[in-house]
């Protein structure tokens, strides 16, 4: 099956202050790289494109047109400039085959969904690139208190509605949804001279809430991954039917009585105490539970920790940190945190691979993976990143990193 490989770079104009009259959309169907990495464990997709060092546009009757002009402004529309921070970017790439039959099968996914956070004003020029997230980053919001058992639904319905109405987003012609990925409300939350992101940042930082973006979906919560909504995809490591590239492979074999995890798992709760308010009202106090945990050798350890007291130190293996909302007693962190931990102890292949644009994964998809010489490797694993890149000497290519075993094929 021969590839030709499909690539298409949009970028599309806002106007500023300075130059109002900014409204072009360019597009281009080559460039001499990009690299783009998706995760949940990231809040914010990052990557670049690398152009040619010369630059052609589409004119309004299809005509391939150089860019001339002050290199200023990087060869601009009357003296507009070409590129600015904070134009929209979008990256096509795939690839044109033929099937069995003869037919031909156009096979393409958007990689890139975001916008320029910088432009390297030299030739070839490289724009630094972001996803959504970099427009929550130009985003102020109101100062807030919200009170006591306020949702984290809420929040982000509050967040993303003034985001919406935001001069960021409206010049995109965009509009946010939002998805919370846990249930749980907070005693207080107070929101002061923050962004958008930093206020997401925060609740990472604090309640360990992974926020990141599907499309044009915001996500936040504890959980990274979306149940029932992965696509699983087969990957052959060799033979006729091989579609993993030799180079890029780093893969190691681990064996469970090997591992070694730990982890930290807590969880505030409230309490309800036997005096009462002038109403008459049972009073209520918040009582942080928090609980440590590991798993060796097939052997289960666990301790309550208490006020001010610390986790042991970390001297071997791996060791993580959870928050659970919907844990309330230390009986119940402990249960959720060997859960989590036991994803992670397993005999089989952790890492990552290379492979071609096809077929396409994201994060959170499976990756059945199968293997003629090295049977061990035989296995379905949860995609926890994605690395796109294209280049004119490589072609296009996905790293696709390995979070943990599913279970064996099917």
């Amino acid at each position: 099956m021969g590839l030709r490989s499909l690539i298409n770079i949009k970028i599309t104009q806002l106007p500023t202050k300075a130059y109002p009259s900014r409204n072009k959309t360019l597009e281009f169907d080559f460039c001499e790289s990009f690299a783009w990495k998706t995760s949940t464990k990231n809040m914010t997709d990052k990557g670049r494109i690398v152009t040619p060092k010369k630059l052609f546009y589409k004119d309004e009757n299809g005509k391939s047109v150089p860019f001339e002009g002050d290199r200023s402004n990087i060869g601009g529309f009357n003296s507009s400039p070409l590129f600015l921070r904070g134009d929209k970017i979008e990256l096509t790439a795939g690839y044109i085959y033929y099937d069995k039959r003869g037919a031909e099968i156009t096979d393409t996914a958007k990689l890139i969904d975001g916008y320029i956070s910088k432009v390297q004003n030299a030739v070839p020029i490289e724009l630094e690139i972001e996803d959504n997230m970099w427009v929550l980053k130009q985003v102020p919001l109101p100062n807030r208190t919200f009170d006591r058992d306020t949702t984290l639904e809420s929040i982000m319905k509050w967040l993303v509605d003034y985001a919406n109405k935001h001069d960021a987003l409206k010049a995109t012609s965009t509009t946010f949804t939002y998805k919370t990925l846990t249930e749980t409300t907070f005693d207080q939350l107070v929101v002061l001279n923050e962004t958008a992101a930093q206020l997401l940042n925060r609740l990472h930082r604090q309640y360990g809430f992974f926020s990141y973006f599907r499309g044009n979906e915001l996500r936040c919560g504890s959980l990274r991954y979306v149940p029932n909504e992965a696509n699983t995809e087969i990957f052959v490591m060799d033979g006729i039917q091989g579609n993993v590239c030799a180079e890029g492979k780093d893969l190691e074999y681990q064996r469970r009585d090997d591992i070694v995890l730990s982890a930290v798992a807590h969880n505030v709760v409230t309490e309800t105490k036997t005096a009462t308010t002038v109403d008459g009202t049972p009073k209520t106090a918040k009582k942080r539970l928090e609980v440590f945990v590991s798993l060796y050798n097939g052997v289960q350890t666990s301790k309550v920790l208490g006020s001010g007291e610390r986790a042991p130190e970390n001297t071997e293996g791996e060791r993580r940190e959870f928050f659970f909302p919907e844990a309330k007693t230390e009986q119940q962190l402990i249960d959720r945190a060997f859960k989590e931990l036991e994803q992670y102890y397993y005999d089989g292949m952790k890492g990552s691979f290379k492979t071609w644009a096809v077929p396409f994964v994201q994060h959170g998809d499976n990756a059945d993976v199968r293997s003629v010489l090295y049977p061990e490797q035989n296995g379905v694993y949860k995609i926890e990143a994605v690395e796109y890149s294209g280049s004119t000497t490589e072609g296009l290519r996905q790293q696709i990193f390995i979070d943990f075993k599913i279970g064996d094929n099917g």
